[in-house]
């Protein structure tokens, strides 16, 4: 079909999709991912939190794509996250009920169980429920993780398993956390000492997540600062958690800004559960 100036500049993107029909972007495919638990999100624009959360491809009438399993070919799914309805000032069981009116399969809920009060965290569940959109992610930022303070990484450590908690209490598959930056520039606090303290917090909530049949998906974030900023940190922080609850998320306009080029993917094969995809 004919591409208008718009989708060319995106097609140009190694990563990109063409929107609004979606395109399976080229992954390599020696990337080793269960496509039963394999998800996609799509974020829409830069700096956005209302990303499309694509847990797989968009509708049965789209032809079949290579998942990420050495070539196997599967369907995936389409989900957005309820974070996205956000600047339309409604409530949020409207929210929900257009994302399933839309046509999306699955849903990603970005809620702090630690705000939400009983009945909105309650209504999420009924209404996903009702309208037969699963829940297949919840977003956590804890930046505190890392923090050099024990009692404010103790804090943290609490408020991840409750966002386990409440993925359990949701039937969800996984929660995606944000771990944060270095500190001082990395000068006054050794960044050896912050990479150590994130990864014992993450193993602690391994276990947790492991207890309740969850995972954790780590978010690489493109920043200078960031600790897990490259796929190779994301590698070699997964493999010092040595923890099978503890994987990545692919976030594939955070490779891009990270300076990564597509086949450096490969390095997340058997480690990676959850994709962001953005044409940003």
């Amino acid at each position: 079909r004919e591409t208008t100036p718009r989708q060319s500049r995106i097609q140009k993107n190694p990563y990109a999709v063409d929107r609004p029909a979606f395109v399976a972007p080229r992954v390599p495919r020696a990337c080793n991912v269960n496509p039963g638990r394999y998800h996609l999100s799509l974020r829409r624009g830069a700096g956005s939190r209302g990303w499309i959360s694509l847990t797989g491809v968009m509708r049965s009438e789209l032809p079949e794509i290579p998942s990420l399993s050495f070539g196997v070919r599967t369907r995936m799914k389409l989900g957005l996250i309820n974070s996205a309805w956000v600047q339309a000032g409604q409530p949020t069981s409207f929210g929900l009920r257009k994302t399933k009116e839309l046509g999306f399969d699955t849903v990603d809920i970005f809620v702090d169980p630690l705000d939400v009060d009983v009945k909105e965290r309650r209504l999420i569940k009924d209404e996903c429920d009702r309208l037969g959109l699963p829940i297949v992610s919840l977003c956590c930022v804890a930046v505190g993780l890392i923090d050099f303070n024990p009692s404010v990484q103790r804090f943290h450590v609490d408020r991840v398993k409750a966002y386990l908690d409440l993925a359990y209490e949701y039937q969800a598959e996984n929660v995606l956390l944000v771990l944060g930056e270095y500190v001082w520039n990395q000068e006054v606090i050794s960044p050896t000492e912050q990479w150590r303290t994130g990864v014992r917090n993450c193993q602690l909530l391994g276990d947790h997540a492991s207890g309740l049949g969850l995972k954790i998906a780590l978010e690489l974030e493109p920043f200078k600062l960031s600790l897990l900023n490259s796929v190779d940190n994301m590698v070699r922080f997964i493999d010092d958690c040595g923890h099978e609850a503890i994987r990545a998320n692919i976030d594939i306009s955070h490779l891009v800004l990270a300076g990564e080029p597509p086949e450096a993917i490969r390095r997340l094969r058997d480690k990676a559960i959850h994709v962001h995809i953005s044409d940003c």
